[in-house]
């Protein structure tokens, strides 16, 4: 196969795959893609990207004063879960005293726990404070 005709043998590929990944987005209100790279790894439950970051590390000479500057490479691991965990939900302003009062109360009438004081038995309720 000729030069041009493998490119446009892979450009008509590429269209036919587009179509239907556009197709499947569409039908799911997503866009579905994948990475093409020797660098991305997909497994059943991750994606598992490789990542190198290039720097430089500058350092002075003691002795000369002079400044060194010397490239480096950190390499990076990333793993991405592909599937949804359980979702939950934060209210604004809930990290206070009456937030973390009411949440507290909630869980001891679930738990229907109780606790010893020199008054004898106490049990959970609703009041919080309120009571003495």
């Amino acid at each position: 196969m000729s030069p041009i005709n493998n490119i446009v043998g892979r450009a008509a590929e590429a269209e036919r795959a587009g179509a239907d990944a556009r197709a499947a987005g569409a039908a799911s209100g997503t866009t579905a893609f994948k990475v093409d790279s020797p660098n991305v790894r997909y497994s059943g439950d991750a994606i598992e990207a490789d990542y190198t970051y290039d720097t430089t590390v500058v350092s002075r000479d003691v002795e000369t004063g002079t400044l060194n500057a010397r490239p480096a490479k950190v390499g990076y691991q990333f793993r991405t879960k592909t599937s949804i965990g359980r979702v939950g939900l934060m209210m604004v302003g809930w990290g206070g005293n009456n937030g973390s009062t009411l949440t507290a109360s909630i869980l001891a009438n679930k738990k229907g726990i109780s606790w010893e004081t020199r008054k004898g038995t106490q049990q959970p309720n609703y009041f919080g404070s309120l009571m003495m």
